[in-house]
């Protein structure tokens, strides 16, 4: 896939903007717990306050790697979900490809998040009833690109993620591991400049899961790429680090 076309998704007229795609600043997320321990948008009133993010900033250049570790609960998720505009913080700013999302309608994080992010969830969320290439091609549907072209570029990318000959099977007929590398295909279909993952490798074995970082690492050299993970293995192959403990920063700057 040509990069200038990844290039030109990216709204930002500077040159240092352009090289910080992905920001949050002093970013709080609060919940309220309702009774039945169920968690409420944090501006409803009732129940108790919980805030898994409180005051966190970071800032990802072009070509990073960035893991995101701490213990559970401690905001990891909840990180990824802000960065990729599918939640709005309570305060504190969050900016994508040099576009401030924190005040836009949820319509409109949707756009600029298919233009773009990718996402890779742990448990893969793949539509069982469609083949790996169909999955893989689902978000050029919402682009407009030719049946053609999708299922060219579809089947491109699984013959990148050595999955060529599984195309036409559905998840239910793939190991973990090969449904995972068709959630990273699906995740790269759009060339994003920004790619990412909460916990990708959480439900598999070590081998596979260090297949899995090889080929999202064969990717990264140009993108933005943000993994939050517990594994070691995981963390120990990204560029830095970034730790949270209770909804903070507890790493060396």
């Amino acid at each position: 896939m040509e990069r200038e076309t990844r290039a030109r998704t990216i709204e930002s007229d500077t040159a240092s903007e352009r090289e910080t795609l992905l920001r949050c600043v002093d970013v709080v997320q609060e919940y309220r717990r309702g009774g039945d321990g169920s968690f409420l948008p944090w501006r409803e009133r009732a129940g108790v306050t919980v805030r898994a993010l409180d005051g966190v900033s970071l800032g990802v250049r072009e070509g990073e790697f960035v893991g995101i570790e701490g213990p559970s609960g401690s905001g990891k998720s909840t990180l990824v979900h802000l960065l990729a505009g599918l939640l709005t913080p309570t305060s504190g700013r969050v900016e994508l490809a040099g576009v401030d999302i924190s005040d836009r309608s949820a319509r409109e994080r949707s756009r600029l998040r298919h233009r773009n992010v990718g996402l890779v969830f742990q448990r893969f969320q793949l539509l069982p009833s469609l083949s790996a290439r169909a999955n893989v091609a689902l978000p050029l549907v919402q682009s407009g690109v030719s049946k053609r072209e999708r299922r060219e570029r579809a089947f491109d990318l699984l013959e990148r993620v050595g999955l060529g000959d599984r195309a036409t099977h559905t998840p239910g007929q793939l190991s973990g591991g090969e449904q995972q590398r068709v959630a990273i295909a699906r995740a790269l279909v759009t060339d994003p400049p920004v790619l990412l993952m909460d916990e990708p490798t959480g439900e598999l074995d070590r081998e596979t899961g260090s297949n899995i970082l090889d080929h999202v690492i064969e990717f990264s050299d140009d993108r933005v790429v943000v993994v939050a993970s517990h594994d070691e293995k995981v963390l120990d192959r990204t560029d830095r680090r970034v730790r949270l403990v209770d909804g903070r920063r507890d790493d060396a700057p």
